[in-house]
Order: C-alpha cells, then structure tokens, then sequence
C-alpha cells in the first residue's frame, strides 16, 4: 500500500476553456492566502450576472471548467476559491491549513463581500450575485446570505 501523497493542483486539467480569460489572485484574510480565479462573461453575449463556486471537500478547480466555460459562454462572471486546506490556498506560513467550521463561515462571508464590492466597482447589479455549492461547499449557510 502506498503512503504517497500528490499535490493535485500541479496536474494540468484535461479540459482547458475555449472562451475568456482566467484571472488568478492571491487574496489575503487573517491568516489565509487565498488562490481565487475569476472568469469575466463574454462580451458577445447579454450579462446574466455572477456565479459564486464554493467547491465540495478535496475538489481542485480544474473539475469546474467545462461548467464554466459554458457559463461565461452564457452570459455571467464566474468566481471560485480554493478552501482552506485545500488546492493553492495556504496559510500566510504556507502550510496547508484546515477547514474549521467558525473560520469557513467567516472566509466565505469575506470572500462574498469582496465580490459584491467588485460587482459594484464593475457598475454590475449585485442583485444578479448568485451562490453555487456542491458537497461541503453546498451545505454552508449562514443567516446573512439568504
């Protein structure tokens, strides 16, 4: 049996989007270095908004693409953020960190603002800001965000 562990994120994705542009940022929040990227909608088609990606338990962002190539084909921006412990996300002392419940409420409350601020600088209507999770990521809550 092997103890091998690998660093998922170095693998190349198997599925590299046809239409925009990534746009990777590190943003920091407390002792977090988040690896975000965000896709912009194209400017052929009507803008329908943004689409938020708050990823399940040990998913890296390379599984998303197909999803978000069609949703910027679509018509809205797209964000997604390795969690903490997660993909590039690091602590400010590049260990990986872990995803405690008070900490991921308070990063993804964070990480929500940030780009509602964004859509407001970009003169989007934030009323279009829409939140998709899957697996961990779909089961957050928190009684501000509904």
């Amino acid at each position: 049996m092997s103890t091998r562990s690998y660093d998922m994120s170095e693998i190349p994705p198997p599925f590299q989007p046809k239409r925009g542009k990534e746009i990777a940022k590190v943003i920091e929040f407390e002792d977090t270095l988040f690896q975000t990227y965000t896709w912009h909608a194209l400017d052929t088609v009507p803008y329908r908004g943004r689409v938020f990606i708050i990823h399940g338990f040990r998913e890296i962002y390379p599984v998303w693409l197909p999803f978000i190539d069609s949703m910027i084909g679509n018509g809205y921006d797209v964000f997604y953020f390795d969690q903490r412990g997660e993909g590039k996300t690091v602590l400010k002392d590049g260990s990986k960190g872990y995803p405690y419940e008070e900490f991921v409420f308070k990063s993804t409350t964070f990480l929500i603002d940030y780009n509602l601020k964004e859509m407001e600088k970009e003169g989007k209507d934030t009323k279009k800001f829409n939140m998709l999770g899957f697996s961990r990521g779909g089961v957050l809550w928190s009684p501000g965000w509904v």
